[in-house]
């Protein structure tokens, strides 16, 4: 299954699933995605046993909840974090052994966009530049650290910091929201975010209008 460059194919659970974002560590690798048939899933890849399986618990598919996707983050083989809509980032831990369940639980992020509660909003598709071009379409929600004390989120046109405030429990802080468009009928919506360390983080993002997106 691999090619000469060492290009090497893997098999998906199911023949449908398509996937929206993976993040890879030695040895592993963990990827979100979804189908018509399963709806939204997470998936962990053993390259050991050469196998991805399945490691949500499927409330990820309850009414109302993973009609988009959102990035995925592994600060560790332990410890996951994705997003899926509304605003919802699912946080994954289990012990030392890589055998072991995964416990999950889920935090909606505030909508602090300039017109909160509006339908689909943070979903838009990408300029499509000729006739008949296929346009990608993205969903501003995400998650991505530098490591497991140093958690970000992404909600439209927010940006959030996983921390503990006065000595309490941790909890999705908001850092920034971009309220400042040039016109009247746009938004700011963060949709990526890198970095080199704690003290250097990029975010990137877009501003979509009624015609076009930048």
């Amino acid at each position: 299954t691999c090619s000469p460059a060492g290009w090497c194919l893997t098999t998906l659970p199911d023949g449908d699933l398509v996937l929206k974002d993976i993040w890879p560590l030695e040895g592993r690798a963990f990827a979100i995605g979804t189908s018509p048939t399963v709806g939204v899933k997470v998936l962990e890849w053993v390259e050991s046993e050469r196998e991805w399986t399945y490691i949500d618990d499927g409330t990820q598919n309850e009414s109302g909840i993973g009609r988009y996707l959102g990035r995925i983050y592994a600060p560790t083989e332990n410890e996951l974090y994705y997003g899926v809509s509304p605003g919802l980032i699912y946080h994954g831990v289990r012990s030392t052994s890589a055998t072991e369940t995964w416990s999950w639980t889920r935090f909606e992020l505030p909508d602090q966009s300039r017109i909160p509660g509006r339908p689909n909003a943070g979903y838009f598709p990408h300029p499509s530049w000729s006739s008949g071009a296929l346009a990608v379409s993205e969903y501003a929600l995400g998650v991505w650290g530098t490591g497991p004390d140093d958690v970000y989120a992404w909600y439209l046109n927010a940006i959030f910091h996983w921390k503990s405030e006065d000595g309490g429990p941790a909890s999705w802080v908001l850092e920034h929201a971009a309220r400042d468009v040039p016109e009247t009928d746009q938004d700011l919506y963060f949709v990526s975010a890198a970095g080199t360390s704690a003290n250097d983080i990029w975010f990137g993002g877009a501003r979509p209008g009624t015609y076009r997106a930048c």
